[in-house]
């Protein structure tokens, strides 16, 4: 078993992030463990193992959990005593549980509770609601071979489609509530409102971002407040938290259209800062906040700063209430249910860390470009002492938005292309 798992953690990673350790070998790693009989203590090293190589975002709950259930009912007839799933996955160890929870959690948007170091329920424990976690994705998945014919190598992102709502929607448990009743989606005023640039010589920088030299900043919060309570009250904002339901709808059905991960103007994965999205409806973020997204990075690429997040893959959407104390409300819907909202480095940044990690440069970026932070107490805005949270304050279509993507090569491009895959979703017409 020696030659399976590399005696190099290094080079594991190594072959992971370069493509190589594709996922035939977790399949196979699996099955001569178990043809070689290995005692416990080598399981759990190769459940270790397994969680180092295939832990990386490229690898989804598709791929990760569907090759862990071939493996299972390859194998099944064969455990004396005979083995559940549940049971074949922890006889590997907590390595491997950990690996299937992080997959539900990232990927599947299950709520595993607040176990662990981190309070995300990946606690490397299969208890019951890990156990349910794993028993709902495969309902959903429908078969036992569950998504696996669509996800036996990561896919190539799909191009946006102007003809059809962008993102890929795939199957997902969530214990999030439906929220109602549907209140008339909210049309924003057209009239006499700057057009937004058509240009298409925009020259703007579509490499991938890397960090500059400069210093960055860290003004302590109070004085970082009060700059940006400036900006809130030069403009009103036409999202939120309040506002939303009513503006962008309060169903999945009526949000999930609008959501991507996929860049409309590259065809490549959405990303902010060089970190990318999840796939809704794990993630992604709404087409409307897409540009202001960009416009916020064209100011920090011309910062120059020296900053770039630890986080390597953002969220963005997730269905669901308000965090009160830490549990999701059922009546105040989190913007982060509508795709207008996501979190940089939350390990970094909780409320009791205060001002948090994140440079004045990237705070003051997304607050001028469009963005609330969490740290700023504000009405119509139901945060405070949230620093890794921003959320969108302006529809691209209004005249603050439209003239903030005027202001900014990226924005101007980036909207030329997501204006046709808003039209064709209709945004107006939803309710």
């Amino acid at each position: 078993m020696g030659k399976v798992i590399p005696e190099n953690s290094q080079n594991a990673e190594t072959q992971t992030r370069s493509g190589k350790e594709d996922i035939s070998s977790l399949s196979q790693k699996l099955k001569q463990a178990l043809e070689s009989r290995e005692s416990k203590e080598s399981l759990r090293k190769i459940g270790d193992s397994l969680y180092e190589a295939f832990k990386d975002p490229e690898y989804s709950a598709d791929i990760v959990l569907s090759s862990v259930k071939e493996s299972f009912e390859e194998n099944k007839n064969s455990f004396r005593p005979p083995l559940s799933l549940n049971g074949f996955i922890q006889s590997f160890g907590s390595g491997m549980v950990r690996l299937i929870q992080q997959k539900l959690v990232e990927f599947g948007g299950f709520d595993l509770g607040k176990y662990g170091p981190r309070g995300n329920g990946i606690d490397g424990k299969l208890g019951r609601m890990t156990g349910n976690a794993i028993k709902q994705y495969f309902e959903k998945a429908g078969s036992a071979d569950g998504p696996r014919a669509a996800a036996e190598t990561p896919a190539a992102a799909p191009q946006p489609n102007p003809a059809a709502a962008p993102g890929v929607i795939s199957a997902a448990v969530s214990t999030a509530p439906t929220f109602s009743p549907e209140v008339s989606a909210y049309a924003p005023p057209q009239k006499d409102l700057p057009a937004p640039s058509a240009n298409t010589d925009q020259n703007v920088d579509l490499s991938p971002y890397k960090p500059g030299t400069e210093r960055p900043s860290f003004t302590p919060v109070g004085p970082l407040q009060s700059r940006i309570r400036k900006i809130y009250d030069g403009a009103s904002s036409t999202y939120t938290t309040d506002s939303m339901p009513a503006q962008l709808g309060r169903t999945r059905e009526r949000i999930e259209p609008f959501l991507t991960n996929i860049d409309p103007v590259t065809g490549g994965p959405l990303t902010f800062l060089g970190a990318p999205f999840l796939k809704p409806p794990s993630g992604g973020m709404n087409l409307m906040a897409i540009p202001f997204l960009k416009i916020a990075e064209e100011k920090i690429r011309a910062a120059h700063i020296a900053y770039k997040p630890a986080i390597k893959i953002y969220k963005g959407y997730e269905f669901r209430g308000l965090k009160i104390k830490g549990k999701p409300s059922d009546k105040i819907m989190s913007s982060h249910s509508f795709g207008m909202a996501f979190d940089i480095d939350p390990s970094e940044n909780m409320p009791e860390d205060g001002r948090g990690n994140i440079p004045d440069e990237v705070v003051m970026a997304l607050v001028e470009s469009g963005f609330a932070w969490g740290s700023v107490p504000y009405e119509g805005f139901h945060f405070a002492a949230d620093p890794m949270h921003f959320q969108l304050r302006f529809d691209p279509r209004d005249a603050i938005g439209s003239a903030l993507i005027n202001s900014s090569k990226a924005g101007s491009l980036y909207w030329q292309k997501v204006q046709p895959l808003l039209d064709a979703v209709k945004p107006g017409e939803r309710a």
